[in-house]
């Protein structure tokens, strides 16, 4: 009997001894793991700045108080609540920001469609913003024209923005 308590103390201490040890080594890993030096990519993606082309339309405008607002401020915010992105805007027509971006001026730009030309100039979405529909409005008066016969359109005058992807379609 003697010697089974003496056993059972000399465990027991032994215990004590290795929770202390555990105890110590835990709390030195917790300081060394607060005191570390250093951060990875994933803060360093969640404060960067993002430069976004801002032009006038129906996607972006400014309200009435001064506040941007439209569908591709808030496509671009919910990408920024995703990302953790910043975003500093950069103002100009479409045309000059789809150059700028090009060069890399720019950093993300919205209502750019897909066209086998810009695939190396700059990274395009495999998801669509939206989708695109194009209408031609004419006169009333004037029913010359025909949906359904591209000819009657032959000698008459079309408005698009100079150098949108619309212009194009129409020379081509």
């Amino acid at each position: 009997m003697i010697v089974s308590e003496y056993m059972h103390r000399r465990f027991l201490r032994k215990g004590i001894a290795m929770r202390k040890v555990l105890s110590v080594w835990f709390v030195l890993l917790m300081v060394l793991a607060v005191l570390a030096p250093g951060h990875g990519f994933a803060e360093d993606e969640l404060h960067r700045v993002v430069r976004v082309g801002w032009f006038d339309s129906t996607f972006n405008s400014i309200d009435a108080y001064g506040r941007r607002t439209g569908y591709a401020y808030e496509y671009q915010r919910k990408i920024a609540a995703y990302t953790g992105w910043q975003y500093e805007y950069v103002e100009g027509s479409w045309v000059d920001l789809l150059k700028k971006l090009q060069r890399g001026e720019i950093d993300l730009l919205a209502d750019v469609s897909y066209k086998e030309d810009r695939v190396g100039t700059m990274l395009l979405s495999h998801y669509a913003m939206g989708e695109e529909d194009y209408y031609i409005f004419i006169d009333p008066d004037k029913s010359t024209i025909n949906p359904d016969d591209l000819t009657t359109l032959n000698g008459k005058r079309l408005g698009v923005y100079k150098g949108s992807l619309q212009e194009q379609i129409l020379k081509g």
